[in-house]
This record gives structure tokens, C-alpha cells and sequence, in this order.
């Protein structure tokens, strides 16, 4: 394959998202399509965009003759999300308090924030832009299962760094990827 500066990608576009739902929302099978009903935007995200992580647990295997290496065993392979909300609203904080309800009267909304020892499964979209070139990563079930530190202060926007763990269904799928990029075509 030659070389084409055409399939280089900077994504950062005003389109460019993250969004939240139930686990079994219906999500969209295509690359520029709205989410829908039952989806929640995230808002506007960090400069650094969405990273992705893959982490593979090995064992190595080392012959005694000269202690080369003669195997790696993989028992295990996981697949993370992280990014950075910027928007304090009713999603992202239901993200960082998971089982804490908020009720709102009179215009105060009142939390107690509790202990959350349970599981906090969602479906979320990632939306990535580059002009024209749209990717989507549909993950069917997540959970943030890290955070940031949150900081109040007068000098920086208050941010929520959140990494999302994808949970793989009984295919060992994380998630489905549908994009238009024509450099991601696959020739019959």
C-alpha cells in the first residue's frame, strides 16, 4: 500500500461528541445519523478529544535453553474511553455521582451525594469528525470506571475527566465502529 496523506485524520469538529443512554437504547447503525430518542449529548469536551486505550494481559513464556522467549499467553483484553466533559449539567454530574438522586424545586437542586458500590452500565456513542469523514463507536454497555480529579477554583473551567470501560457482549465484541472514510474501505 502507498503512501496517502489524504487518509491523515485531525478530528475535532464542531459535530464531534460523546453521548449517554440506558443500556438497550437503540443507536444509530450509521456514521452521521442522530442518535435519537432516549441519547444525551455529554456537551462540549476537552482540547485533547477522546483517547482510546487497549490494554492486553500477557504471560510470557521463556525457554530454559537461553531464556528466550517461546510463547505469550493472553488471558484477558480490555478496551477504554477516556475524555474530558466540560459542561457541568444533570448528565455528566449523574456520571460522577452514580446512585445519587438529585431533586430540583424552586430552581435548587438538591443532591446527597452517597457511597456507590453497584454498577453503573450505560450505551454511549463516540462521535469523531474530520471535515466530511465521520466515525462512530458504538458501545453497547460502558461504566465509567475512573475520574479525575474535580477542580473549583477562579483560573480553569471546572472539568470532568472520565474513562469508560467497554464490556464486551457474548461475541467478545466492545463495540461497533461505522465510518465513511474511504481510506477505512475494504476491497472485495
Amino acid at each position: 500500500m502507498a503512501k496517502d496523506i489524504a487518509n491523515i485524520r485531525t478530528y475535532g469538529h464542531i459535530n464531534s461528541a460523546v453521548w449517554v443512554a440506558p443500556v438497550g437504547t437503540t443507536a444509530p447503525t450509521a456514521p452521521t445519523t442522530s442518535p435519537g430518542v432516549g441519547w444525551t449529548e455529554l456537551g462540549w469536551l476537552g482540547e485533547d478529544g477522546v483517547s482510546e486505550a487497549r490494554e492486553v494481559d500477557t504471560d510470557t513464556k521463556k525457554a530454559w535453553q537461553g531464556g528466550v522467549t517461546v510463547r505469550t499467553v493472553r488471558s484477558g483484553d480490555l478496551r477504554r474511553f477516556t475524555f474530558m466533559a466540560m459542561e457541568t449539567n444533570a448528565t455528566t454530574v449523574g456520571l460522577v455521582r452514580p446512585g445519587s438522586t438529585p431533586e430540583t424545586a424552586d430552581g435548587v437542586t438538591t443532591t446527597e451525594v452517597k457511597a456507590y458500590t453497584g454498577m453503573d452500565k450505560r450505551a454511549w456513542i463516540i462521535d469523531t469528525r474530520d471535515g466530511d469523514i465521520a466515525t462512530r463507536k458504538v458501545i453497547p454497555s460502558g461504566e465509567v470506571v475512573e475520574m479525575g480529579e474535580i477542580v473549583h477554583n477562579s483560573t480553569d473551567v471546572t472539568t470532568y475527566e472520565l474513562t469508560v470501560e467497554c464490556y464486551s457482549d457474548s461475541n467478545g465484541t466492545f463495540y461497533i465502529e461505522y465510518t465513511n472514510d474511504p481510506g477505512q474501505e475494504v476491497e472485495a
